[in-house]
């Protein structure tokens, strides 16, 4: 009745209806506020009515894409293949690790090693000892090795090699010469890259250093000291010595002519071989 008065253009009653409502509706809220029964009931129904709106509402919603397990399985994520790889190049370099370990243990089987890490040479090697001049290597075989307790340390008993071509070192045979034999701590001795020549019966050295092709380096600027030092004791003992020659020329001609004139020659020849 009253939409179709709503429909005429009643207001007036459009006006009554809806105040009617209003105060029918404002006077059950009074009585469910005043009766706690009835408002948990009313509050009840309220949550029912909206909890059946929301779930005919998701009935409603298109859902995702249902996934496929194929691409779960069969694509690993970035963070998995990461890991992966990170862990294969961690065992790749153990590997080699371990190879580099083992490869050092069979190289240093039976071998000898000093208390301060230096290896101790075998019987019959070649090596390089030094030599009598700075930059200078002298060839030898070794003869012996022996461990001394008292230094905690090796001695290196070597035979000094003579020079018997270019880069070729051998043994002395002579009647006449017996070979050098002298002794090293193993700290001063190290390896030769050395190849024995059968036809000449000496090694072939490449690594061994004379004076020759490697002259001593010098440190100009001790050089230039030493000479400026040289220089002032030579002006030194010239003065002395003219001093001197003259004072006692002087002194001895007083006596006789002879021994004064004698005594200043051989200041002034001091003198001339000083200069």
């Amino acid at each position: 009745v009253s939409l179709a008065r709503m429909a005429q253009g009643d207001e007036d009653q459009i006006d009554k209806e809806l105040k009617k409502i209003t105060d029918s509706r404002g006077s059950s809220l009074d009585k469910a506020i005043q009766d706690d029964e009835q408002y948990k009931a009313m509050a009840s129904e309220a949550a029912r009515r909206r909890v059946e709106e929301l779930k005919e509402k998701a009935k409603n919603m298109p859902g995702p894409p249902p996934e496929r397990k194929s691409d779960i399985v069969d694509s690993p994520s970035f963070i998995s293949q990461s890991v992966n790889q990170a862990e294969k190049e961690a065992q790749d370099l153990q590997e080699v690790e371990d190879e580099k370990q083992e490869a050092r243990k069979k190289a240093f089987e039976g071998v000898e090693v000093d208390p301060r890490g230096f290896i101790v040479p075998q019987i019959g090697d070649i090596v390089l000892c030094p030599g009598k001049w700075a930059n200078e290597d002298m060839v030898a075989l070794v003869e012996d090795t022996q461990f001394v307790d008292a230094r905690m340390s090796w001695n290196v008993d070597v035979i000094e090699l003579s020079a018997v071509g270019p880069s070729l070192y051998g043994r002395a045979f002579s009647a006449w010469k017996k070979p050098i034999k002298r002794w090293f701590d193993v700290s001063e001795v190290r390896p030769a890259r050395a190849e024995y020549v059968e036809d000449q019966d000496a090694w072939r050295v490449e690594n061994a250093r004379d004076y020759i092709n490697n002259p001593v380096i010098v440190n100009e600027t001790a050089r230039a000291l030493g000479l400026q030092e040289y220089g002032e004791l030579k002006t030194k003992i010239i003065r002395d010595t003219a001093v001197l020659g003259l004072g006692g020329s002087v002194a001895l001609a007083a006596y006789d002519s002879s021994l004064g004139s004698s005594f200043a020659l051989g200041a002034a020849a001091s003198i001339a071989y000083i200069a």
